[in-house]
């Protein structure tokens, strides 16, 4: 028995702490006096953590390739030191890149997972639910309620209206709304938990976001080709929505302008050359340098600014990382992304992988707050036959009782 699992038994684990991992990515656009809510959350959970383990830095061996990966494109972006006018910039980006992962290290170890997913199973709840007034009062002519929590700061962008019926509910775009119950809706398609399956379904649909949508699609055929039991349940639940979503296209003008314009954003070049290719083109105009190892982290839209060339930061992961931290930084993404298919295929966790890894292809959103909430039911959920024993065997209590 290791020393982290004998500690586990010691210490029971925190519901505070799984509701901050649970509500984290909804948190993620609000400040308090300019300092982000999740980092003062955050900060708690390791002040706790190291009183806990007597000031010790205790990182559990399964995130080992996550540090080296982060360490790699520190050492990369000395180059971005080198060459960019302002640094500051820079400087920071490098400092949060490990101090946000301490965040998230440190509340992963104090909670299990059975807390996590029923937090965040009534958060879907919640979510899905504020979606359809939003959908109702938009469809009825009104101006439906942006979502936007009270008593905090919007630090970050927002989507100012519900554009082509694409709907945020609590969240600051559509797609990370999607995002957010794509791993729900896996857990509970797989555990057979049909009626929230459905309404995780319905949401992600709500949304209209095409990320959302075909990480849904593929769950289902994935889960459909592996899952031994329940599979004929499983269709006539999907043909029932189906046949249910035909119908609320055929009677409302609403839902036809929904599903338009997602077809729109599935289909239309003009929008999957921007994710799929992003700033390719870019990356040729760079030194011999620059095309090694980049130009700093996040400091793509700096470095070109100082060319007298302004650009957005949009683009998937991997052509992003290209630009930020060269090829060099490329290999490194994929080298761990590598360790991460491993670790999820030894484990059983493919099904939250899928998510994880559609979000780095069609967005670039590493280290962000949704790119950890995906990473923890990648490296966190325990494949079992029923719900019961999942519980059972992450809960360090229930263990601690059995043995």
């Amino acid at each position: 028995m290791t020393r982290l699992e004998e500690k586990k038994k010691q210490y029971p684990p925190l519901k505070l702490v799984a509701l901050f991992v649970a509500i984290a990515p909804l948190l993620a656009p609000y400040g308090v006096a300019g300092i982000r809510v999740n980092w003062i959350l955050g900060i708690a959970c390791v002040l706790y953590s190291f009183l806990r383990d007597r000031f010790a830095l205790v990182v559990e061996t399964k995130h080992y390739a996550l540090l080296l990966f982060m360490a790699a494109l520190t050492v990369f972006s000395i180059n971005g030191l080198v060459i960019l006018q302002t640094k500051n910039a820079l400087i920071n980006s490098l400092i949060m890149l490990f101090v946000v992962f301490w965040f998230y290290a440190s509340a992963w170890r104090l909670t299990t997972f059975s807390y996590v997913i029923k937090y965040a199973i009534v958060i879907g709840w919640i979510c899905v639910a504020f979606s359809f007034y939003q959908l109702v009062v938009t469809a009825a002519g009104g101006e439906a309620s942006l979502g936007q929590l009270p008593f905090f700061n919007v630090e970050t962008g927002w989507v100012e209206e519900h554009w082509g019926y694409r709907f945020n509910s609590l969240f600051s775009e559509p797609s990370y709304f999607a995002l957010y119950l794509l791993p729900l809706f896996a857990y509970c398609y797989r555990h057979k938990k049909w009626l929230h399956a459905i309404v995780m379904l319905i949401g992600i649909v709500v949304s209209s976001s095409s990320l959302g949508i075909v990480g849904a699609i593929v769950i289902m055929l994935f889960e459909f080709l592996v899952s031994k039991r329940g599979r004929m349940r499983s269709v006539l639940m999907m043909v029932s929505l189906v046949l249910v979503l035909i119908l609320l296209y055929l009677l409302f003008p609403a839902v036809q302008e929904m599903v338009g314009r997602t077809v729109e954003k599935l289909f239309k070049a003009e929008f999957g050359d921007l994710r799929l290719f992003g700033y390719f083109s870019m990356y040729r105009r760079y030194a011999p340098k620059e095309l090694l190892f980049g130009v700093g982290m996040n400091q793509f839209k700096n470095y070109m600014g100082q060319q007298g060339v302004f650009v957005y930061n949009y683009s998937n992961t991997l052509v992003y990382m290209l630009l930020q931290n060269g090829l060099a930084g490329l290999l490194a993404l994929l080298g761990y992304l590598a360790a991460v298919v491993k670790y999820s295929a030894k484990n059983k966790t493919v099904l939250f992988l899928i998510p994880f890894l559609l979000l780095l292809v069609l967005d670039y959103a590493v280290f962000s707050d949704r790119f950890y909430y995906l990473l923890y039911f990648v490296m966190y959920y325990k494949y079992k036959d029923s719900k019961r024993e999942n519980d059972a065997d992450e809960s360090p209590v229930c263990n601690a009782k059995c043995t």
